[in-house]
């Protein structure tokens, strides 16, 4: 631009638009400030009014000026975001910024060399997966790969990172260290650009009832698939004929047997657990081998899902930290496990620490990959077992036991064809527990509930404990509901039935239990113990036999470690038991109040013994008789 002359104009003509505009129409910056200055200098010449006048003018003009160039700016970016996704018809158009997303592969013409190409083929986020427990999402991701379009689904941390999307290769996406940082870039874009209009489902990884119905049975929520429990989820169906199948289970409860029935009505009462308000417990089925035992975990099965076993029936080959994370997945539907035997190599004939915890309904707190505290895992159901021999041994805790209904199969088949029954379960199943969920619902979990606790009222007996009548009470309510509304065969379960199935008072009394193990313990080593000519005996001592001189009865004075290995090797609380004995007047302490007492053995030989009182022999053969 040819420069200005400013020496022939007036005052009024050098802050007049005209010559302001003339200035701003310099496109070099540098030309037109010196414009301006020179503008200011002919001003200055008028006065500093006049001066004044003009520099507010030219403030004005350049902060208009800043103003559009900016909107321009604007405007000009807004258009690189028009670009959008060309992938066919397979999936709607997506706004992917500067990205050419076609399908020769996604690129980006106006980035630097190296983060030009993201990814040689095809790939988007087609659908957000959020997770209803913790809240974390995960991405369906679609691709393209030799005219196939492949979905899979994948956590966000892994897409959101550079360092962590390369493992997307595994599935056949053509991601490497190089493209990895231009894919992450572009698939944020992606999504954050069509954050309206992607779908977001809502989903669960845990069966069961939830704020929108009962999974899988709601529409609401979609499963929350991470490869651990697909398959077993999809075992989750019916499948084959209703009527063939429900055929079957009016004539098993037409047959008598206690045991098929028991299965079946637990089953059912998996689900009434959590409405109820009660705590998870075991139902053990055990007897001899082929009587059918594993034919009742398929029925059990059946209600829900495909009976195979090894498919939504476990198995006792798993660690304790695999069984909490199958009872999360289950949540109420019954966790079925086959085979006790297989425990017995894996936790040495020990089912404490598993019945404990799958009783507690809460898996133990695990730190995560991040050393935070990860989610604990919890669930509220019946664990449904069988074997040969009973998950109750004498080295169970009184506490233990209390979760377990044990129940002993009586004499003969339970099945009249076991193998007929079973091929039947595996062609036909699945049937019942809708039908029985949405029964639940139709009455209200609150009348429910009222109907269980009408049940735990009616079976009140002082001979059982409560928890064990609790959870007997819900499955008696369970086969009722299911009898009233479902079979209408009035074969409904009665407590003289199962009643067997409970453990007397006294047997879940832990220190009660103690006593019994103490005393056959010592009987078993009564060679060991010494009698009144301790000059005759010879070899390991672990205490003296005698008679008590006040009460007449017979005692067993123990020497302070045997008694402690006793116990131990139990698995009982030594000092529990000593508090209890000596309360019960059958643990005799010194005239000081200590609970041991120095036995002398001999000559020149006085040891500080546990004694203990021998079992009242009047009174055992009176419990015997009752």
């Amino acid at each position: 631009m040819d420069k200005i002359d400013f020496s022939g104009l007036t005052a009024k003509e050098l802050y007049s638009e005209k010559t302001i505009c003339k200035i701003m129409d310099e496109p070099d910056p540098l030309i037109r400030e010196q414009l301006g200055f020179d503008l200011i200098d002919r001003a200055a010449e008028f006065g500093s009014e006049t001066k004044k006048r003009v520099e507010k003018m030219l403030k004005l003009a350049e902060r208009d000026m800043t103003a559009r160039l900016n909107e321009r700016k604007k405007s000009e970016k807004q258009k690189t975001f028009e670009r959008t996704t060309d992938f066919g018809d397979k999936y709607p158009e997506m706004r992917c910024g500067n990205w050419i997303a076609d399908m020769d592969g996604i690129y980006n013409p106006d980035a630097m060399p190296e983060n030009r190409v993201a990814c040689p083929h095809p790939i988007l986020p087609a659908e957000i997966i959020t997770n209803v427990e913790d809240g974390m999402q995960k991405v369906r991701l679609a691709f393209c790969r030799q005219g196939r379009w492949i979905e899979q689904i994948v956590s966000k941390a892994v897409i959101a990172q550079r360092s962590k999307i390369p493992e997307l290769a595994v599935y056949g996406i053509a991601v490497t260290s190089e493209t990895a940082k231009s894919l992450v870039k572009y698939l944020a874009e992606v999504e954050q650009l069509n954050i309206e209009t992607i779908p977001e489902v809502r989903a669960t990884a845990k069966m069961g009832w939830c704020e929108d119905g009962f999974m899988p049975y709601t529409s609401e929520l979609a499963f929350d698939k991470d490869g651990r429990f697909d398959t077993m989820f999809d075992t989750i169906t019916s499948a084959g004929n209703y009527k063939k199948y429900m055929d079957f289970i009016l004539s098993v409860r037409a047959s008598g047997r206690v045991e098929p029935r028991l299965a079946l009505a637990s089953s059912l009462a998996s689900v009434l657990v959590k409405p109820c308000g009660l705590l998870p417990f075991w139902v053990d089925i055990w007897g001899r081998t082929g009587g059918g035992k594993s034919v009742c975990g398929m029925v059990a099965a059946s209600v829900w899902a495909d009976p195979e076993i090894g498919k939504f029936i476990s198995n006792f080959d798993d660690t304790i930290s695999s069984f909490e994370a199958k009872a999360g997945f289950f949540n109420n539907l019954p966790f079925i496990i086959d085979d006790t035997a297989r425990v017995r190599r894996n936790f040495k004939d020990d089912f404490s620490q598993l019945i404990y915890q799958l009783a507690s309904g809460e898996g133990r707190g695990r730190s995560n990959t991040k050393l935070g505290l990860a989610p604990k895992k919890t669930w509220a159901n019946i664990i449904i077992c069988s074997g040969e021999t009973p998950i109750i041994t004498d080295q169970l805790q009184g506490g233990a036991v209390n979760r377990v209904l044990e129940y002993e199969t009586d004499d003969g088949d339970i099945f009249p064809d076991g193998q007929a029954a079973a091929t039947l379960l595996r062609n036909n199943y699945g049937f019942l527990g809708k039908e029985f969920v949405d029964i639940i619902c139709k009455i209200g979990t609150d009348r429910v509930s009222e109907f269980q606790r009408d049940c735990f009222k009616a079976i009140k007996n002082d001979e059982y404990e409560d928890k064990q009548l609790l959870s007997l009470s819900a499955i008696l309510t369970a086969d009722l509901i299911a009898t009233e509304y479902i079979f209408k065969d009035g074969k409904a379960l009665s407590f003289n039935e199962l009643k067997k199935a409970l453990t007397d008072k006294n047997a879940l009394s832990e220190n009660e239990r103690c006593y019994a193990y103490i005393v056959s313990e010592c009987d078993i080593n009564d060679a060991k113990f010494v009698g009144m000519n301790f000059d005759e005996y010879r070899g390991e001592i672990w205490g003296k036999y005698d008679t008590d001189k006040i009460t007449g009865r017979p005692y067993m004075a123990i020497h302070t470690n045997i008694f402690k290995r006793i116990c131990a090797n139990g698995g009982f609380n030594a000092k529990a038991f000593i508090s209890w004995a000596l309360k019960k007047g059958i643990l005799i302490g010194d005239s000081n109040g200590n609970p041991t007492k120095t036995i002398n053995f001999g000559t020149c030989s006085r040891s500080r013994c546990y004694v203990l009182l021998r079992p009242d022999e009047q009174e055992e053969e009176e419990k015997v008789t009752k």
